[in-house]
C-alpha cells in the first residue's frame, strides 16, 4: 500500500526527473579558427571537460548537487489532543493529519523545485566554464 507520504516523494522526484533537460539538450557550436584537425579538437574538448569540471564542481556525465541529503520528512505522529474522542476529537485529529501531509507534499514540491534549479545553475556554470577553455583554445564558441 501506497502512503500520502510515499506518494508525494514519487511525485516529487518525477516532476524533477521530466523537468530536467536530457544531457545533449543545448550544447553549443565550437568552429576551430586556428585550423584544428577534428582530432585536435577531440582532445581539446576532452581537456577542457575535465578543467570545467574541476572549476565548477559540476559534472554533466553525472549531475549531482550539494544540498541536504533529503527532503524533509514529518514523522507522522500528531500533536497531543485534549479531550480525546469526546465532541468530535477523532475528527480534528483526522484533519490535522490531512494539513500535516498535505505540508510535508509542499515541502517536498519545494525541495524538488531546489534540486532542479541547484542543477540548472550547476550546468549553466559548467558551459560557461567549458566554452571559456575552448574559446582560449582558438575555437569560435556558440
Amino acid at each position: 500500500m501506497m502512503t500520502g507520504r510515499t506518494r508525494g516523494v514519487l511525485v516529487s522526484l518525477a516532476s524533477l526527473l521530466v523537468a530536467w533537460p536530457s544531457i545533449g539538450a543545448a550544447q553549443p557550436y565550437f568552429y576551430p579558427t586556428q585550423g584544428q584537425s577534428p582530432q585536435q579538437e577531440e582532445s581539446d574538448k576532452g581537456q577542457c571537460y575535465g578543467w570545467a569540471v574541476k572549476q565548477t564542481g559540476f559534472d554533466p556525465a553525472n549531475p549531482r548537487v550539494v544540498t541536504p541529503a533529503s527532503p524533509p520528512s514529518y514523522s507522522g505522529q500528531a500533536p497531543p489532543q485534549q479531550g480525546g474522542v469526546l465532541f468530535g476529537g477523532l475528527r480534528r485529529l483526522r484533519f490535522e493529519e490531512q494539513e500535516q501531509q498535505q505540508m510535508q507534499m509542499r515541502q517536498q514540491q519545494a525541495y524538488a523545485a531546489q534540486q532542479q534549479n541547484a542543477l540548472a545553475q550547476g550546468r549553466a556554470n559548467y558551459e560557461r566554464a567549458f566554452g571559456a577553455c575552448m574559446s582560449g583554445r582558438g575555437y569560435s564558441v556558440r
